[in-house]
């Protein structure tokens, strides 16, 4: 079962075809300003993916073993072309077949394994910033190996295969000058795929499309005589109030329930998470910023699975958790004059942490908690900012959001106790008044 095809039953030679076309393109030319070589990482997450012939749907978990291998021309015109070559890696969390509880949680060995190879075409923007935006999209081929076990006790192996589709992708980012040879391309990236065709452990013909979306971070060395641009000074801040507006995603952690015994809520969907922030800056004479600021904040994540243990084990849920509140955060940066400000902080707070979750009792869904809870917070994060001009400064930072204590009352008047906690990536951009 382990063949390399195409939809229309072509074999791996596109990666061979693709490759001899984009090293023609890539070949010197008189208008190439400057070459580079790239290395790249990333996290990346996969849509659910249904599997067409057979009634079963893929649900996958946030992806971090992502990475990439890039050539490339700058043009003087503004324009690039870069050949790259990458692998994502999406870990299977939940199949589900048919309807519950025709489902099963997968391995941690249960994956879809991609590898591409795409010819990438991008524009640059110069706005005089000390960052420079860009715009692209490429196009080329997709492998793909899909691994699926069901590790429910008297089950087995249900996929096992490879295939091989075009692919395109779009991607938006910005080009961080690091010292005079080294730079930062850091984007967002859509890709799609072609159906790939593959066979069941019991040889069922099954199709499936390939979604990702992925933050990449690309380490570019510039080759040859080529230099960065000499970054644009920008005078140095002083102190004043500010607004900073705030967009990212939430990814809630599993948690544990602790007035249940070995009972866990152990599945969420990536949510969608939104800050708006006003505080004020404070300069020291070294150049560091001291800032203190009232953030509110919110997001939700709906919930797939809790566990109950040996004895019931994992069963499939509906609905969400929603998180409304606000926090009072004191951040510093670490190393000013930097084009990338690097900045720590903590913070503390208040929030409603809502919950409204139905549970699978083997003929439909009924409710397994729907009530709220009010209490303490606290967040840590870690991130950099980029002045763009004197007023206006891009950010991203990671932190890590917890309501330690939790306390919920149950349809049948049991109490539920548990923590919460978020991972949460975010993109801001600050507003000096």
């Amino acid at each position: 079962m382990q063949h390399l095809r195409n939809t229309d039953g072509t074999t791996g030679s596109h990666f061979v075809l693709s490759l001899t076309l984009s090293l023609a393109v890539l070949a010197p030319s008189v208008l190439a300003a400057e070459s580079y070589f790239g290395i790249g990482v990333g996290m990346s997450y996969t849509a659910d993916q249904p599997l067409d012939g057979v009634d079963a749907e893929l649900d996958f978990d946030v992806g971090f073993w992502n990475g990439a291998l890039t050539y490339g021309r700058w043009y003087e015109n503004g324009w690039s072309l870069e050949l790259e070559a990458a692998y994502r890696r999406s870990e299977l969390e939940i199949v589900r077949t048919g309807q519950p509880p025709g489902f099963f949680v997968t391995g941690t060995e249960n994956a879809l394994h991609g590898l591409s190879l795409m010819m990438n075409a991008s524009r640059r923007f110069d706005f005089q910033w000390p960052v420079t935006p860009y715009l692209g999209g490429g196009i080329g081929v997709s492998a793909v190996f899909l691994e699926l076990t069901d590790e429910t006790p008297g089950s087995g192996e249900y996929v096992r295969d490879t295939a091989a589709a075009f692919a395109y992708q779009l991607y938006a980012g910005l080009l961080v000058p690091l010292g005079d040879r080294w730079r930062l391309a850091a984007d967002y990236r859509w890709r799609q795929t072609a159906e790939f065709d593959m066979s069941t452990a019991d040889d069922e013909s099954i199709s499936l499309d390939y979604t990702s979306r992925m933050l990449s971070l690309n380490f570019q060395r510039l080759l040859g005589g080529a230099r960065n641009p000499e970054a644009r000074s920008l005078p140095s801040e002083r102190d004043g109030f500010y607004v900073d507006g705030r967009i990212g995603t939430a990814i809630a952690s599993d948690t544990d329930i602790t007035t249940r015994f070995d009972t866990t809520l152990d599945a969420f969907d990536l949510g969608v998470a939104g800050a708006l922030a006003l505080g004020y800056t404070h300069v020291r004479p070294t150049g560091r910023r001291l800032r203190a600021e009232l953030e509110f904040h919110g997001w939700s994540n709906e919930a797939d699975v809790i566990d109950f243990g040996y004895f019931e084990g994992e069963v499939p849920l509906t609905g969400e958790v929603q998180v409304r509140g606000a926090s009072l955060n004191v951040i510093y940066d670490l190393i000013p004059g930097w084009t990338l400000n690097p900045y720590a902080g903590l913070g503390i707070g208040y929030a409603d942490v809502d919950y409204d979750i139905r549970v699978w009792n083997g003929s439909g869904y009924e409710p397994w908690v729907r009530d709220s809870h009010e209490g303490m917070s606290a967040q840590a994060l870690l991130g950099f900012g980029i002045r763009l001009t004197t007023r206006a400064e891009l950010s991203m930072n990671y932190r890590y959001w917890l309501a330690p204590s939790i306390e919920l009352t149950d349809p049948m008047g049991a109490t539920i106790g548990t923590e919460h906690g978020t991972h949460l990536l975010m993109l801001g951009l600050r507003y000096n008044l």
